[in-house]
């Protein structure tokens, strides 16, 4: 597995949207809003004095949290574009639908839900292993001319090298892309990954795909690699090795706690949820105190190492995972329902990867602005409003609303501008 082993690689949900007026009208989007990366203001706002800047952030984020109620279809969209794999996580959290022979969503078939958008999005795109699919190119290719998705991130096991290496070369030449960023699962040092994904030899495969990758981030900018860590009892020793292993590619690193359906999820009604646990829950999940110790030694290792490997962005959902888990309270308001979507290869359709999938868009003419107003996710919605977890996936779109994330992302960003630290994660 890749994405479904312990978060899905996110697309960086845009911060700033500029008018449609504005919207680069040569980029095969139609015209349709395109998103401005902060990058383009850093300089501004990194001089700014504090209080200024903590207005300004507060202001934006009241004025995006306002706008949310008028989403006709999602800002961000999780796509399982196939449920076929070739390996066999011992944590995965998908692997009752895995290689079950599911009808795929075709290629036309998905340029019809494209065309159906009625937003721009952040495209993520997961499984299964994706690059079992050969179409990921022209996948992305109508995303971009039906609704102007220019921003795009993959998750993968790493195991099939030369085609990675082929398939995203043959992506960055596509221009209308602002960024795409490819995850790449290592779970441990070579002997617990390969037990954990029941494979061998799918470490030393997946050393080269980062390697061939970050090769590439050297003769594209818009690329961004990064090694994706499913922290679990079996690696929960060896956080240090995974990171001594992985500075020298100077990429950064993600280290996604390994939760579901029974762990890191409060207040979702049992007829909404979804059964996806490990098969082997009991040694996969940590307790709460073994995530407060690796957190503490994810900082110290942060800290001393010769580049910052672990982002503030992701610093905070470790934060606030732990908040929860301790409190069993929400840190803030889920937006999955009214920001969010899910798409499986087989066409079903959830709010989020925890709840249950509610419609099949195969069932709407292929419409997901008929299936995000239909009755079915009317029905839903009620159901998830008051739920919370520890899904980086959902944590990650719930920063874009809070200022203190917010000012910081956008200040550590100012200093990787300014050549201070390496590419944020």
């Amino acid at each position: 597995m890749s994405g479904a082993t312990a978060e899905s690689a996110t697309a960086e949900p845009p911060i700033f949207w500029l008018p449609k007026k504005c919207a680069d009208m040569n980029n095969g989007s139609k015209g349709r809003a395109k998103p401005m990366r902060a990058d383009r203001m850093l300089p501004l706002f990194a001089l700014s004095p504090e209080p200024l800047r903590k207005k300004a952030v507060e202001a934006w984020c009241l004025w995006r949290k306002r706008r949310v109620s008028a989403n006709k279809t999602p800002r961000a969209l999780i796509f399982f574009i196939t449920h076929r794999c070739n390996l066999r996580c011992s944590h995965c959290f998908f692997w009752r639908e895995i290689n079950q022979g599911v009808t795929e969503l075709t290629l036309d078939e998905i340029r019809k839900i494209a065309r159906s958008m009625r937003h721009p999005l952040s495209l993520s795109l997961t499984g299964g292993e994706p690059f079992l699919r050969s179409d990921i190119p022209d996948i992305l290719d109508a995303f971009n001319e039906g609704c102007g998705m220019h921003e795009a991130a993959v998750a993968t096991n790493g195991v099939l090298t030369e085609r990675i290496d082929q398939t995203v070369s043959d992506i960055l030449k596509r221009r209308y892309l602002s960024s795409f960023g490819v995850q790449v699962s290592i779970d441990g040092t070579e002997a617990t990954h390969d037990a954990i994904r029941q494979v061998p030899g799918t470490f030393q495969k997946a050393m080269k795909t980062i390697a061939a990758l970050a090769e590439l981030t050297k003769q594209d900018s818009r690329l961004s690699v990064h090694a994706g860590v499913a922290v679990q009892k079996r690696n929960l020793s060896e956080l240090e090795a995974v990171v001594e292993t992985l500075l020298p590619f100077r990429i950064p690193i993600r280290f996604n706690i390994v939760r579901g359906g029974s762990f890191g999820v409060f207040g979702l009604p049992r007829s909404a949820a979804v059964d996806h646990d490990p098969a082997d829950h009991d040694n996969t999940f940590l307790t709460v105190a073994e995530i407060r110790e690796a957190y503490r030694r994810l900082i110290r290792l942060n800290d001393t190492a010769p580049y910052r490997f672990w982002s503030e962005r992701q610093r905070r959902i470790w934060e606030l995972s732990l908040a929860m888990l301790e409190s069993r309270r929400p840190v803030f308001p889920c937006y999955a329902s009214r920001m969010e979507s899910v798409l499986y290869a087989q066409g079903d359709v959830a709010f989020c990867e925890l709840s249950r999938s509610f419609a099949n868009i195969r069932d709407f003419g292929l419409d997901m602005a008929a299936l995000w107003a239909s009755d079915a996710a009317r029905t839903m919605r009620p159901l998830i409003s008051k739920c919370f977890c520890i899904h980086g996936c959902n944590l990650t779109t719930g920063l874009t609303f809070d200022s203190k994330t917010v000012e910081s992302v956008l200040l550590e960003r100012a200093q990787r501008h300014l050549g201070k630290q390496e590419p944020d994660t």
